[in-house]
C-alpha cells in the first residue's frame, strides 16, 4: 500500500500534504504534475514546502506535449469543447493515471 499526495503548488494542497505526512503510519508520496505554462512562482513554493514537509516532491510532466498547453492545443487541433479543456486531461489527469498504475 501507498500513500500518493497530488500536490499543486496551491495552499490547500500544501496544508493536505503536511497533514497526511504527519497523520499517516505509511509513508507518504508527494507528487507535483507540472505545465510549464503555470507561475514560475510555483517552483519557489514547491521548494519552501518541500523543506517544510521534510522531503522532495517528485515532478511528473507529460513529455509528448512537453509539458505545455500550447502543445497540446497544437497537436490535437482541440481547445475546448462541452465536456471541458483537454490540456488538464492530458497534462495532469493522464499523468497521474499512469503513475498511480
Amino acid at each position: 500500500m501507498r500513500i500518493i499526495s497530488w500536490f499543486s503548488c496551491g495552499a490547500a494542497s500544501a496544508v493536505a500534504t503536511k497533514l497526511a505526512i504527519e497523520e499517516s503510519d505509511t509513508p507518504v508520496q508527494v507528487v507535483y504534475c507540472e505545465v510549464v505554462e503555470e507561475h514560475p512562482d510555483n517552483m519557489r513554493f514547491l521548494k519552501d514546502c518541500e523543506e517544510w514537509f521534510g522531503q522532495e516532491v517528485l515532478i511528473l510532466g507529460n513529455d509528448k506535449y512537453n509539458r505545455s498547453i500550447y502543445e497540446v492545443f497544437e497537436k490535437t487541433r482541440f481547445l475546448k469543447g462541452p465536456s471541458g479543456a483537454r490540456c488538464p486531461g492530458e497534462l495532469k489527469k493522464k499523468v497521474r493515471y499512469e503513475f498511480q498504475e
